[in-house]
């Protein structure tokens, strides 16, 4: 009865805990603006037209809808990370041996990724603005703080 009871509060806990995420992440989403060029709300944010649908993928990027014109985006689209295929862990892991400065090959040896991989996402770090959604995408998905005064030394 105790084991069925403790399993009980578990999923209640997990329930609890993707509602709160998804309160968050709804919370949020007046961050984000549409991405449709045709749309009249094109990279307006805090009109409060943006909606999210769901997570999605193996990275839980977070699904978004314009109520204006009906288009759908991730949370990435738009960002320097938008094809991103490096979990959010080795990516900060990346940036953050390149800031300490670890040289790009020794940098792809451990995070066990080729140094071409390593060049492109410096490359991406290029830019005040590119540096700024760098530094907040990581601290939402990885926890891993990487400074934009750090980013701004790889350019």
């Amino acid at each position: 009865m105790a084991k069925q009871r403790q399993n009980t509060s578990v999923i209640i806990n997990s329930v609890a805990s993707t509602r709160r995420q998804r309160q968050d992440a709804q919370f949020s989403a007046r961050n984000f603006s549409c991405q449709n060029k045709e749309c009249d709300d094109f990279k307006k944010t805090g009109l409060g037209n943006i909606s999210l649908v769901s997570l999605s993928g193996r990275k839980r990027l977070r699904l978004f809808v314009c109520a204006n014109c009906g288009q759908y985006f991730s949370e990435l689209k738009g960002s320097p990370l938008f094809d991103s295929r490096l979990d959010w862990v080795m990516l900060a892991k990346v940036y953050e041996s390149l800031v300490n400065g670890v040289g790009i090959r020794a940098t792809g040896r451990a995070v066990g990724v080729s140094k071409n991989t390593v060049k492109r996402y410096m490359r991406l770090a290029r830019g005040e603005e590119n540096i700024n959604k760098i530094t907040e995408i990581l601290r939402r998905h990885s926890g891993i703080t990487v400074t934009e005064e750090a980013l701004n030394k790889l350019g």
